[in-house]
């Protein structure tokens, strides 16, 4: 039988012969904080009207919620706080005008308000957020 050279053949070069796997050239995930506020301006109908969505995210996040009431209507704010698409968690109700209420949630997707107080009467506040998730 006869042996043949593989002098053909040369080993890998020392710098592709690692013990530990190379980096991913991914980022590392982030936490990011945003703030985000806007005002509040509806019909006092009793109607829910939408103010913030979360878009888009891998994961919902978490956060703190301040609402005012700059008017005479009574306020009731909802959220969906488990990514169904449904606001169906009442987080709190706003009976007074100046009144204000916070909330810190777990998780959290949407943000709707409804108003009552008569036909012809329009809701003002105000609402802010403090949201963290990660990108």
């Amino acid at each position: 039988m006869d042996v043949q050279s593989n002098s053909h053949i040369s080993p890998p070069p020392l710098s592709s012969l690692s013990l530990f796997p190379r980096k991913s050239n991914l980022p590392e995930p982030q936490l990011v904080a945003d703030e985000i506020g806007g005002v509040i301006v509806q019909n006092c109908d009793g109607k829910y009207v939408e103010y913030w969505r979360a878009i888009g995210m891998a994961s919902l996040p978490s956060g703190s919620l301040t609402v005012k009431n700059n008017c005479g209507c009574i306020m009731k704010v909802r959220a969906d706080t488990d990514g169904d698409g449904k606001a169906d968690t009442t987080l709190f109700t706003l009976t007074e005008i100046n009144q204000t209420k916070s909330v810190t949630l777990k998780t959290i997707s949407n943000l709707e308000i409804s108003c009552r107080g008569g036909s012809g009467q329009k809701a003002n506040g105000h609402y802010s957020m403090k949201v963290r998730y990660v990108t």
